[in-house]
């Protein structure tokens, strides 16, 4: 079980702190000596953490069941060398045995952005039933930096929810009011249709494919792709909280989402599809629905496909255009087509051509098969 305390102008310890629960009578002012080995602590958060929220809590974790001792941890700011508090331990604060501890600080008591803090936890502060003391433990972390809700994004290429032709793509550029630099994280491409990363830009200062132009009011951050993006791919750019900051080292809010800044390619690609019916078959219903298999999710983009049993302009050809309700599954990688009903059939025993248009689904490409529409009990081959 994890215990919990909160400091700051009162302290509350959350769970059962029944002393000396299912171990041995070691309590916490015990003051036997023990000729025992020691264990270590594992902590959260982690030494040389960066960018840990103001709001976080310390964690402490044993392989085993252990008691607290009477003491304290201390945590020092270091960037002023000065102690920011001290958590009583044992009987004035945390008891209870447990293999973890969650310490959170109180609403009046937090981490200040941006800077380093050291926790110091001394030897013998936790024992286990056995009397082995826990060692001594010390860590270092820094904090995030204070967002800046008046850094904000004027213009990203490629812009919001554009298309843009995969050949010419060579970079991504996003515009940001205020005079900034790198303030660390990253920014990453990713390809919405699995959520892989594509490529991450580390933004730190002399990073290759990463440049600064700053002017006196905005900054214009260049990142550099490594490859051309394959064409009728959806893409979206993610960027840490923290990856660029100003003069004060508070910083742009980041896009966390996938809708924050989204663009897709198109241009002549291999995209691989399938059918089914699949091409030149028999036996196809006159009223069921067709389906187009794509390698990746795809949305339609403008156009008709026509179902026609000669052709192309016959005129008992059935057109549908692809932003229809007889076109369904747009964003997945199977679509829908629905040609006809019971009660409009496609002709029965008829040889019918299927024509997929070029860049109907945000693609440059050509699919086209025949389906056999079969009546029970009567074959016709095509011809």
């Amino acid at each position: 079980m994890k215990k919990k305390l909160r400091i700051g102008t009162a302290i509350i310890i959350a769970g059962n702190l029944l002393l000396g629960l299912g171990s041995p009578a070691i309590g916490i002012h015990t003051s036997a000596v023990y000729a025992a080995s020691e264990f270590g602590i594992s902590i959260s958060p982690a030494n040389g953490a960066a960018f840990v929220n103001v709001g976080a809590s310390l964690g402490l974790s044993f392989d085993r069941q252990v008691i607290p001792q009477a003491g304290k941890i201390t945590i020092t700011d270091v960037n002023a060398e000065t102690v920011f508090t001290e958590i009583a331990i044992g009987s004035a604060g945390l008891i209870g045995n447990s293999a973890s501890y969650e310490i959170k600080l109180g609403s009046s008591l937090k981490f200040a952005p941006y800077k380093t803090y050291s926790v110091s936890v001394p030897k013998g502060l936790f024992k286990d039933s056995a009397g082995n003391e826990s060692a001594a433990t010390s860590w270092k972390f820094t904090t995030a930096p204070e967002v800046n809700p008046a850094i904000i994004a004027s213009s990203m290429s490629p812009a919001i929810n554009s298309r843009i032709e995969a050949a010419s793509l060579t970079e991504l550029s996003i515009r940001l009011s205020g005079v900034l630099t790198a303030g660390g994280g990253s920014v990453r491409l990713l390809s919405s249709a699995d959520n892989a990363v594509i490529q991450e830009f580390a933004i730190r200062d002399g990073e290759a494919g990463v440049a600064f132009q700053s002017a006196d009011s905005s900054t214009t951050v260049t990142l550099t792709l490594a490859n051309k993006l394959p064409s009728g791919g959806n893409y979206y750019v993610l960027i840490d909280g923290y990856a660029f900051k100003d003069a004060n080292n508070t910083t742009y809010q980041g896009i966390a989402s996938g809708s924050g800044w989204s663009f897709s390619t198109i241009g002549t690609g291999t995209i691989s599809a399938s059918t089914a019916p699949a091409n030149a078959s028999f036996g196809a219903s006159v009223s069921g629905a067709l389906k187009l298999y794509f390698d990746r999710p795809m949305s339609p983009a403008s156009g008709v496909i026509s179902v026609s049993p000669g052709a192309e302009g016959d005129p008992r050809t059935r057109w549908l255009n692809v932003n229809s309700t007889n076109v369904t599954g747009g964003g997945s990688s199977a679509i829908t087509l629905l040609p006809a009903s019971t009660a409009s059939p496609l002709l029965s025993g008829t040889y019918i051509p299927l024509l997929y248009r070029k860049g109907l689904f945000m693609i440059r490409m050509v699919i086209s098969f025949r389906l056999q529409a079969h009546i029970p009990g009567r074959s016709r081959q095509p011809h």
